[in-house]
């Protein structure tokens, strides 16, 4: 069923991303959730289950530790993780604004297709989004924005506040997530008090 059959649903496109604008700002962390708080004034919702992917959920960890009293429930879904300074300098160099204005459809194949775990309509889906962004009349202004997340993303995690959580938290993890396998989530969830992961098969 629908999420939408049940609940109100908004999906939000955040500064920097998909069809919302992309100024030059520093798209810190303090920038993001202040976008949220935002939002969520403007749509009128006091309290609201907040859902976030990947960068999203350490976005959405981050907006409930410093607004418990707007946050009624937290999903992340591939949403926690932490880096060494390893895999910081790689992530870095990897998605710099330099790297990403010379991607093409050959070298989004090459770093995307693997990150899923089986071929299928869900990847080509996901591939064909990624080409279409390189011709849009913004992308410039897009991969600014992406480089600058990507530094938030790598710096913004606090594992060692999830103890601090107070609204219930579910995980929810592929099974064979090569980007941010499911070790991080089992981590996680033995800081959060009220926490619950399911990894999904396949």
């Amino acid at each position: 069923v629908p999420l939408a059959a049940r609940y109100r649903v908004l999906a939000v496109d955040l500064p920097g991303f998909g069809g919302s604008e992309k100024p030059d700002a520093n798209y810190s962390a303090e920038f993001f959730l202040g976008a949220i708080a935002e939002f969520l004034d403007r749509v009128a919702v006091r309290r609201a289950t907040i859902a976030g992917n990947s960068f999203g959920g350490i976005l959405a960890t981050r907006f409930a530790l410093a607004h418990a009293d707007r946050v009624e429930r937290l999903i992340l879904v591939s949403g926690v993780r932490e880096f060494n300074d390893e895999e910081r300098n790689f992530t870095r160099e990897r998605m710099s604004r330099e790297n990403l204005l010379g991607l093409t459809p050959e070298v989004n194949q090459l770093m995307f297709a693997p990150i899923f775990a089986k071929q299928g309509p869900a990847q080509e889906r996901y591939l064909a989004k990624q080409n279409a962004k390189l011709m849009r009349a913004d992308y410039p202004e897009y991969a600014r924005a992406m480089a600058r997340s990507v530094e938030t993303a790598l710096t913004a995690y606090q594992p060692e506040r999830l103890g601090e959580m107070r609204c219930p938290v579910l995980l929810l993890w592929g099974q064979q997530d090569v980007v941010i396998p499911p070790d991080h989530a089992r981590h996680a969830l033995a800081q959060l008090k009220n926490g619950t992961l399911v990894v999904l098969p396949g």
